[in-house]
């Protein structure tokens, strides 16, 4: 057809993004330069002080890691052509390296539940697609080779309504996969900042990423550090193999994406689910916008309407539910900040309860070890007992020995 109207055009994305890649004002994607401005925007590869997970979070990974499920039957041909289909891979593209060494990796939950697996019906995923809907951080939009997340049928149609908005290296997979995870934390940090509770996600991890290429595994659990309006993205290592070299993990990461949809993925979900029961309904919202309770009228600020502007019973009406809004949000806040408070003190006394299990092992140990040594001593003691009874007893027969050669001796002379 020579019909321009059929003319497939470029994305939008690639012409403002690549116009600025070529004039100099943008770094190119997923290079050293580029690298660089993740850090400008508070992404972090490397570990930094202070940044850690919660306690909780911590044992989450601990469970992920330990988790075994039972391997599908496919999993014979890849334990016995692994190798092969790796050095199939080598020097290849990264389309061929996601279609070979992906399903490998990086199982499909689609798949798995239409193959009757329960407990994987809200899981959807995405082959190279775009996140249009995201904010990128820094560089083009993020766009994984592949990506799991919550579906859409997931949440009701009011919680969906609530959501709608207007040669491969290791090195540069990590990169993206930093910055596509960075990307989805921000998404959720913006659901709990529009409740006044981006607090409650303080070290907590909110995405799991993994980078691969023909020989090397790594997988990332993503956590931001939020300081009141200062948010950085950071990772904390979970899993990190070789595919060739290991041959004692190569089922793991199969194993650990398992785990994370069994014990992450539903608490995922239900961090999902409450943050938009907190959100007040579209319907509320645009009750409250007739009112005149813009967002701005949370600091106390009320603009009455032209047709109020000389009723003062309007007006002292719309002072009085701004006013009522105000405490309101506060009393929602300080809840929260008291939540958070609640959950620190919480993570303090496992602390120190650990802490003092450690000092009672301790102390057990020297206990044990003072009991032993006492044990020793006395068995010692014991042992110089007896052998100085049987020094005495042996010098006492000794003496009745003599006693009676003398009484022989003096016997004999008497009769002589």
């Amino acid at each position: 057809m020579s019909d321009k109207r059929f003319k497939k055009r470029p994305l939008s994305r690639s012409n403002s993004y690549t116009q600025s890649t070529l004039s100099g004002d943008t770094p190119k994607a997923w290079g050293a330069k580029h690298a660089a401005m993740t850090l400008e925007n508070g992404m972090f590869t490397d570990k930094q002080k202070g940044a850690l997970i919660t306690q909780g979070d911590e044992v989450l990974c601990t469970k992920i890691l330990g988790s075994r499920f039972e391997l599908p039957d496919e999993w014979a041909f890849y334990e016995d052509n692994l190798l092969t289909i790796l050095k199939m891979a080598l020097y290849k593209n990264e389309a061929r390296v996601v279609r070979d060494a992906g399903p490998h990796v990086m199982p499909s939950p689609e798949l798995h539940n239409a193959q009757g697996h329960p407990g994987l019906e809200h899981i959807a995923e995405g082959v190279d697609a775009r996140w249009t809907q995201c904010t990128s951080l820094c560089g083009p939009k993020s766009k994984p080779e592949v990506s799991q997340g919550v579906s859409r049928t997931a949440f009701t149609h009011e919680e969906r309504k609530k959501l709608t908005s207007n040669e491969t290296s290791i090195e540069e997979s990590e990169l993206q996969a930093l910055h596509g995870a960075s990307v989805a934390c921000s998404t959720v940090i913006k659901l709990y900042q529009k409740v006044l509770a981006a607090a409650e996600l303080h070290r907590r991890i909110l995405v799991f990423s993994v980078s691969y290429n023909q020989r090397v595994v790594k997988i990332f659990g993503h956590f931001a550090m939020i300081e009141g309006d200062n948010i950085t993205y950071h990772r904390h290592p979970l899993f990190e193999t070789n595919l060739v070299d290991d041959a004692s993990n190569r089922t793991t990461p199969y194993q650990i994406a398992l785990s994370i949809w069994k014990h992450f993925f539903p608490v995922h979900l239900a961090r999902f689910r409450d943050v938009l029961g907190r959100q007040p309904s579209r319907a509320m919202e645009s009750f409250t916008a007739r009112l005149g309770l813009e967002e701005d009228s949370a600091s106390g600020v009320s603009t009455p309407s032209s047709s109020q502007e000389n009723d003062p019973s309007a007006t002292r009406l719309q002072e009085e539910n701004v006013r009522l809004l105000t405490v309101m949000l506060k009393q929602q806040d300080e809840a929260r900040q008291q939540a958070v408070l609640f959950e620190r003190n919480i993570e303090q006394t496992e602390r120190q309860t650990e802490r003092l299990l450690a000092q009672i092992q301790r102390q057990s140990e020297q206990y044990r070890e003072q009991m032993e040594q006492q044990k020793e001593e006395a068995r010692q003691r014991l042992e110089q007992q007896k052998e100085e009874a049987y020094q005495r007893s042996e010098q006492q027969k000794e003496e009745a020995r003599k006693e009676r050669e003398e009484i022989i001796a003096l016997l004999k002379q008497s009769r002589s």
